[in-house]
């Protein structure tokens, strides 16, 4: 149900807590802080489509302190549940969960801010993380992607370390030392990575196909699995007249949106049991998400035409990995 990391040892009493984090940059920047004020926490990483059922079911098997960041329970009867039980906290910048915050005392959402900028003001009043000040402001600036603009490149960097090195390990670096200073193989890993992102960007412009969804929105649709954020960027300015771009990711059976802001991706995410910001949402590929999304209200030409194509890329996909695995054997 659940996946989790090693616990990081203490030598001090605390009362035990559990973190339910998402699993982008954000969230594990909030993991990080989060460890450096409770060493021994246990670390719950989740996507969308499993919050509400890995909160709930620690919220019935224990009574320890659930803190909860960067992704939100989208239930009523969750909610409600969670404000009876007491003991937890919610710290989110998503628009879509600002519900909670304006019902319930134990949830912060604020979408002017990266939520590890907001775990960050909350620590900070009881904890000395001044050391990681330079480390929240870089992914605050990649979160909100530069605010409206374009995040720095040291920014993307960072992202980009935390693609490479994995989860775990990116964890374990930033919760060893604070600084943003990269190894000389950090620099190597990063210039190598950077190439390879400018050819899986030319070779996904090619296999871009243009859409008109259930509203008329002209919008991009391919299959991408890595370097999404400037993949559906790049694609975006490549393409003027296009309001948003839908990229299937194969390996996860998810879809990630990039858009221009005309249209709110995040509300039309949340409806398939995902989420996300007006510019920026995903949500799970499974059993009528394609209908949902385009607002058809069931079976339409559209939707028709839209599975037709994930299911001809999907296979193309299948291809292109057998042929890769047997030039590799």
């Amino acid at each position: 149900m659940k996946e989790k990391v090693v616990q990081f040892p203490t030598t001090k009493l605390e009362i035990p807590r559990i973190l339910v984090t998402h699993t982008d940059l954000d969230g594990i920047a909030c993991a990080v802080l989060y460890c450096k004020a409770y060493p021994n926490v246990e670390l719950v990483f989740v996507d969308y489509d499993r919050v509400n059922e890995t909160v709930a079911e620690l919220a019935k098997s224990t009574d320890q302190h659930i803190m909860i960041s960067d992704l939100s329970v989208n239930k009523e009867e969750l909610a409600e549940l969670l404000d009876k039980r007491g003991n937890v906290e919610l710290i989110d910048h998503h628009p879509t969960a600002k519900w909670l915050a304006d019902k319930y005392k134990w949830a912060l959402v604020d979408p002017n801010w990266s939520a590890t900028k907001h775990m960050y003001e909350v620590l900070s009043t009881h904890f000395n993380l001044q050391d990681y000040e330079g480390f929240v402001k870089l992914v605050d600036d990649y979160g909100t992607w530069g605010h409206g603009t374009k995040p720095l490149i040291m920014s993307q960097d960072l992202n980009r370390l935390r693609e490479i090195l994995g989860r775990d390990r990116f964890l374990a670096r930033w919760i060893a030392q604070s600084s943003l200073e990269t190894s000389d193989l950090e620099d190597m890993l990063l210039t190598l990575d950077k190439e390879q992102e400018e050819k899986y960007i030319r070779e996904s412009i090619e296999e871009v196909s243009l859409v008109k969804d259930a509203q008329g929105n002209k919008y991009a649709l391919l299959a991408a699995d890595r370097y999404t954020n400037n993949v559906g960027h790049t694609i975006l300015e490549f393409y003027p007249d296009i309001e948003y771009v839908m990229m299937v990711n194969f390996r996860h059976n998810t879809v990630g949106l990039r858009g221009r802001g005309n249209v709110h991706l995040g509300q039309l995410a949340k409806k398939v049991g995902g989420g996300g910001h007006k510019k920026a949402a995903g949500f799970p590929l499974e059993g009528g998400a394609a209908e949902y999304f385009l607002n058809c209200g069931g079976k339409c030409k559209v939707t028709e035409r839209l599975e037709a194509q994930i299911e001809q890329m999907r296979r193309a996909n299948e291809a292109k990995q057998a042929r890769t695995k047997k030039l590799t054997q």
